[in-house]
């Protein structure tokens, strides 16, 4: 979910099913309003991004495993589906306040979507099987969660954003989430 002013958007991901829809909540009345996505299957991620004064919500789609053509797909509500084709299941789309970029995990990789004059240009910037991503915009670092084999102990590990592998840490079994508290 992403605030933002006096609204909530909701990704409807579908699960084992298909959708391609966010959901829309206005705060003042708690009234809900459905929103198709001009493209991309099953929206895991999004981020508000307002670097420069351009304030546009990004998605990240996972695509679906029953597609013909599997793909995910990275895209902004202001867009008529131009967006940029994204690994199958790529998700935790997560956002550097300071930059604008933004960064993602998918097919083995950790992907910078960096700004550009037209459209946002998407690089690998480090291979790392991740279950989860997290940025820590103060010290300007990923946080790569691997969930290993999910029956043992996970790790999580650390980047810069340039891909220099600083560390890691063990955690519990499988972990999936990483929350930067400010």
């Amino acid at each position: 979910m992403v605030r933002v002013n006096d609204r909530v958007y909701i990704a409807n991901s579908g699960g084992y099913g298909k959708d391609s829809t966010l959901t829309e909540i206005l705060l003042s009345n708690d009234a809900p309003q459905i929103l198709a996505l001009p493209a991309g299957t099953n929206p895991s991620s999004l981020v508000w991004n307002n670097y420069q004064s351009s304030a546009k919500l990004y998605y990240l789609c996972k695509g679906h495993y029953l597609d013909l053509v599997q793909k995910g797909w990275l895209d902004n509500l202001s867009s008529t589906g131009q967006g940029l084709e994204a690994p199958v299941y790529s998700d935790d789309l997560v956002l550097d306040d300071y930059s604008g970029e933004m960064y993602f995990i998918g097919a083995g990789n950790v992907y910078k979507v960096a700004n550009s004059a037209s459209w946002p240009i998407l690089t690998i910037i480090f291979s790392q099987n991740a279950y989860g991503l997290g940025y820590d915009a103060d010290q300007n670092l990923l946080y790569c969660a691997d969930a290993k084999d999910f029956s043992s102990p996970g790790e999580v590990h650390v980047y810069r954003t340039d891909g220099t592998k600083i560390g890691s840490f063990r955690t519990g079994v499988a972990p999936g989430e990483v929350v930067i508290l400010k």
